[in-house]
């Protein structure tokens, strides 16, 4: 019984400490959509805990998938290509900004509008899973820092 009880406490012991290092997550938003749009865009920074981590995949109740992408350029053109996972590296920061990566919604189950929060579930590889409330924000912004500010997201 006293093994048990050890061995409860040691991984209530390691969760809190993984917990502890996970990655922050900062200024996250996403851009509104028009009517029958069915993908959209999501953003955020993300702060290194202090030990590397990966994000490897997300989910929200809004799309039918989240994808984690990268856009490169190749002969004139923007090509966003899936990736498997997006390394968050200790102590670093890993900004998935328009034009870079980013979290791309497909098979939205309805429009997304500004001043709405959609939740997002970050999935890393060793700090687990970590919902995030994304504000919606209208996609016509010319600069969302500046419109917006950097602010903490919930995780």
């Amino acid at each position: 019984m006293t093994r048990i009880v050890l061995a409860s406490f040691l991984l209530a012991l390691g969760g809190a400490a993984a917990a502890a290092g996970a990655p922050r997550v900062l200024d996250p938003w996403i851009r509104a959509t028009p009517p029958q749009v069915t993908t959209a865009a999501a953003y955020l920074t993300l702060e290194g805990g202090e030990t590397a981590d990966r994000l490897t995949s997300a989910k929200t109740n809004v799309a039918a998938k989240v994808e984690i992408h990268s856009t490169m350029q190749h002969d004139g053109m923007t090509l966003m290509m899936p990736m498997e996972a997006l390394p968050v590296p200790a102590r670093s920061t890993v900004k998935l900004a328009p034009g870079a990566e980013h979290l791309m919604l497909t098979g939205l189950k309805r429009a997304l509008t500004p001043g709405e929060t959609v939740t997002i579930t970050l999935q890393f590889e060793h700090a687990g899973a970590m919902d995030v409330a994304f504000p919606v924000v209208d996609a016509r912004a010319e600069d969302h820092a500046e419109q917006h500010g950097d602010h903490a997201g919930h995780h």
